[in-house]
């Protein structure tokens, strides 16, 4: 068995892996209250006598939450732990101006598609920051956008204005929102899902897909997946995970 441990902004997520299977995961919150010992209580809660782990591999965009996995890996596993790079040779080549800036998770994802669906791709990632990748048919990651996530987003307005409450990530029956909540909630949700459909447009023709795989991933998956059903293919909020378990044997 495998563990795939996709470190995000604001949490860690641990994939087990039997061959190309997720048998299940846990998530962490990516926080410096976290520490090896409560990686290791959590996973006791999933652990069974006859499970053999055979290694662990990582992507990471938090050194602090990286060391603590790190260290609970070494003190605990007693396994081989990979620690995935941006530079490691995968199978996909980055087209960025200066390689070392693209985050080891969009490369990662891009292994997926590659491996699972089909390219070229567009892969929309509902994470802390959302980001909108190209992968082209011949496994080369062409580039993509980066934007404020639909959480932080939301977090922004209550927290930088004086009235503004928080609101809870739903999605209003009208666009025009008859109350401030509602105004709020049609803005996360319609706003965003509008701003994605022009990006994944412009993507395709900036990239010359006449036409492609659209996957969405992320941890929002499951709040806009209703409102861009008509132009995305693949649901799959398990990506990275897979990708992570797919590039084990590759570095």
């Amino acid at each position: 068995m495998i563990i795939a441990i996709d470190i995000g902004n604001t949490t860690a997520t641990f994939g087990f892996f039997t061959d190309d299977s997720l048998i299940f995961k846990f998530s962490l919150p990516s926080s410096p209250r976290v520490t090896p010992e409560k990686c290791w209580s959590k996973f006791q809660g999933f652990l069974d006598p006859d499970m053999q782990i055979t290694g662990a591999i990582c992507s990471s965009v938090s050194p602090d939450m990286t060391r603590v996995v790190k260290s609970f890996a070494d003190k605990y596993l007693k396994t081989s732990f990979k620690l995935l790079k941006v530079t490691d040779d995968i199978g996909i080549t980055n087209r960025y101006k200066n390689p070392e800036q693209l985050g080891a998770d969009r490369i990662i994802n891009a292994l997926a598609a590659k491996k699972i669906y089909s390219l070229p791709a567009i892969i929309i990632d509902l994470g802390t920051a959302i980001t909108v990748d190209a992968v082209g048919k011949d496994s080369d990651f062409l580039g993509g956008v980066i934007l404020p996530g639909i959480g932080i987003s939301a977090d922004a307005l209550h927290k930088k204005t004086s009235l503004l409450p928080k609101v809870e990530l739903l999605i209003p029956q009208n666009v025009l929102g008859k109350s401030t909540i509602a105004a709020i909630q049609s803005g996360l949700t319609y706003g965003f899902s509008g701003m994605l459909r022009f990006l994944v447009e412009k993507i395709k023709e900036e990239s010359g897909f006449e036409t492609s795989e659209v996957i969405l991933t992320g941890g929002h998956t499951g709040v806009m997946e209703s409102l861009l059903a008509d132009i995305v293919t693949t649901v799959d909020p398990n990506l990275t995970l897979k990708g992570l378990n797919y590039a084990f044997p590759l570095i």
